[in-house]
């Protein structure tokens, strides 16, 4: 019992570990996070459970505004069930590879850093959940800008250390004049 006890804890001590963002470092092209977000994005993605099983699909706006280096962005997540959430972020830019935000279902202050092709950030997320409770999981949240101008978005979920699930997106910037989808699913017949 004990062995299994101490395997536990060394799980959730080192199993966890991300990798560091300058590993990417001379890699192209170059991500940038007020770059990216200098006009409305959307994105498409979906929540995989730690079983693998698909739990919900998404369409997500983020509309941004930049005052200096001091920015501001309204989201917005449409699920498949007809769900809508939203929250607000307030950004700060260090320089051009170091941010700190906050947001409404934020807990504290994400940090966020990019090096090469790769964004990375940080943060605790209170998820709502059905009976209204909320729930605090650990975000360690990467893009990977690609030639092609679009993003790829891996966020891996996690409570003590155990990974609850995978959010997975496809961002793009929304080109001049673009607007937003009324919804991503068609309405049910």
């Amino acid at each position: 019992m004990r062995k299994l006890i101490l395997m536990g804890v060394s799980i959730m001590l080192f199993g966890c570990g991300s990798v560091d963002v300058k590993k990417y470092e001379g890699t192209e092209p170059k991500i940038s996070f007020r770059k990216l977000y200098d006009s409305n994005v959307e994105g498409y993605g979906y929540f995989r459970d730690r079983s693998g099983e698909i739990g919900a699909r998404y369409y997500v706006t983020l509309e941004p505004k930049w005052d200096g280096n001091t920015g501001t962005m309204k989201e917005f997540n449409y699920q498949e069930d007809g769900k809508v959430t939203s929250r607000d972020w307030k950004v700060e830019m260090t320089d051009d590879d170091h941010f700190t935000a906050t947001g409404s279902d934020i807990e504290g202050i994400m940090t966020g850093v990019s090096s090469g092709y790769a964004l990375h950030l940080d943060y605790i997320f209170n998820i709502q959940r059905e009976s209204g409770s909320k729930i605090a999981l650990h975000f360690d949240d990467w893009s990977y800008l690609q030639p092609d101008g679009t993003v790829l978005n891996e966020v891996v979920l996690s409570k003590f250390g155990f990974k609850v699930g995978t959010l997975t997106y496809h961002l793009r910037k929304l080109k001049s004049g673009e607007k937003f989808k009324k919804g991503y699913f068609p309405e049910k017949r």
